[in-house]
């Protein structure tokens, strides 16, 4: 039988986009063992994916914080497993070389330099054609069908569904938009340059609260505290770390329609809800924007556009005005 490794470290979003991959492949090699080795806070999301076998974790921070033992303790891991083949999805040269270690004979991946490069056996160039995320994971295929599913996904239980019914049930919710202002803020990078500037967000949620019967705002537990100065409103909910993962693509899926930044939940309302509403800075909406039939998208700042966030992570200078011309009034 043969056996596939898929890798990515992370993070939240940028593993549930590799998910339309795992089901190309699963459809392609259907008797292959398909394992996925990812960051250890990422795990949740492959939970219950009828496509990946086993689900292997890595510490979060392995790379960041040179953890040596770490490293040196997954590789023998790896090696011990005998894969035949690795996708490589993390762009980075230190991802296409930990690959090497692990002694996999066949290995595919994306490069962004010669080093990279090297320690592939099937390498893509990285970042400088513009396609969606999903369009890139796919093209690590030698073959891929005109009608490949492109939808991601996430497997829902029943007990979250029960957890976050309830909760709608006895806080007397029906009908609701979820807000979500977030993105910039992991382990690449701080100050949350992908979010609505503050006076930019408190128009947007008045224009909505005024709208719909609720507003509830969703994140992490970190933005808690950032959400309760914009709840002023009585139909306006922080429910910013109320929800672990799953629950929170539950709650996304009975949303009537997500505003959002391009940030982790935005994925995940793309694995359950087909109505949502995008605001893109500093990334490019045709790279990331959610792949479902009723997507609103918002880049009014093209000018101010550089690719390099994206391919290299360079991070935008705060000296750069962004979301300057979005025009809340034309938000629907």
């Amino acid at each position: 039988m043969k056996k596939i490794l898929i890798f990515r470290i992370g993070a939240l979003g940028d593993v549930l986009m590799t998910t339309p991959l795992l089901q190309a492949l699963h459809t392609q090699e259907p008797e292959a063992q398909i394992d996925y080795l990812t960051g250890e806070s990422n795990a949740v999301l492959l939970q219950g994916n009828p496509c990946v076998h086993e689900c292997i974790t890595m510490p979060d921070d392995m790379y960041f914080r040179y953890k040596i033992l770490s490293f040196f303790q997954l590789i023998f891991k790896i090696r011990k497993k005998k894969y035949d083949t690795i996708y490589v999805l993390d762009k980075h040269w230190i991802f296409s070389v930990t690959a090497f270690l692990f002694g996999i004979s066949e290995r595919r991946g994306f490069y962004r330099d010669r080093l990279s490069r090297y320690f592939l056996t099937w390498g893509v160039p990285y970042g400088y054609k513009v396609q969606h995320e999903v369009e890139y994971n796919l093209s690590l295929l030698e073959t891929v069908s005109p009608d490949a599913d492109m939808h991601l996904f996430f497997h829902v239980s029943a007990k979250d569904e029960a957890f976050v019914q309830e909760y709608l049930k006895t806080q007397g919710i029906e009908e609701y938009v979820v807000v979500i202002n977030d993105g910039g803020n992991n382990g690449f990078e701080v100050g949350g340059s992908r979010m609505l500037p503050n006076d930019i967000f408190q128009t947007l949620l008045q224009k909505l609260a005024s709208k719909y019967p609720k507003i509830l705002l969703l994140a992490g537990p970190n933005m808690k505290s950032y959400y309760d100065r914009y709840t002023q409103e009585e139909n306006i909910i922080n429910v910013a770390g109320l929800f672990k993962i799953p629950q929170s693509i539950v709650l996304l899926k009975y949303a009537k329609k997500v505003y959002t930044t391009d940030c982790w939940p935005m994925h995940m309302a793309a694995t359950v809800n087909e109505h949502i509403v995008g605001f893109f800075w500093p990334t490019n909406p045709q790279r990331k924007a959610p792949l479902v039939s009723d997507i609103v998208t918002y880049w009014n700042d093209e000018d101010l556009y550089d690719a390099k966030y994206e391919i290299f992570w360079k991070i935008p200078s705060q000296e750069k005005k962004f979301f300057s011309h979005l025009d809340i009034d034309t938000i629907a």
